[in-house]
């Protein structure tokens, strides 16, 4: 649905090569959980379709972000991909998409510098308004 989104020109998608990151560690917990998963190159093979894809921009963390990343760590939220991301979209002026609550309260609690920050089911429902 968000590619649809963004063909139909509802919105602009973004990816941050940083999430790939976040992609080789989740299969491996998942691979190890289970005891199967994808293989190598199937990972490769999806890292390769994010980068390809006409209806996504990469958005690359700039300096700003970083050190946001730092203060939201040393703050205590110790995910530091999800911080980087986080703090890529603030920095770009971008919406973030996340359904980690923890992440959104971590945020309003501390008083960080806010994103638009919303669920893809949220977004969903904003586009479908238009």
């Amino acid at each position: 649905m968000l590619r649809s989104l963004a063909l139909g020109q509802l919105v602009e998608l973004y990816y941050s090569p940083v999430f790939f990151i976040e992609i080789i560690a989740k299969t491996a917990r998942e691979k190890e959980k289970r005891r199967n998963g994808p293989i190598l190159g199937e990972i490769a093979d999806t890292i390769k379709a994010v980068e390809e894809a006409e209806y996504m921009k990469p958005a690359n963390p700039d300096p700003q972000a970083y050190s946001l990343a730092y203060k939201m760590r040393l703050l205590g939220h110790k995910d530091t991909i999800n911080n980087i991301l986080y703090a890529t979209a603030t920095t770009r002026n971008l919406a973030f998409l996340t359904i980690d609550q923890k992440l959104k309260e971590f945020i309003e609690k501390k008083n960080i510098k806010r994103a638009t920050t919303m669920s893809h089911i949220e977004l969903f429902k904003i586009t479908s308004s238009r």
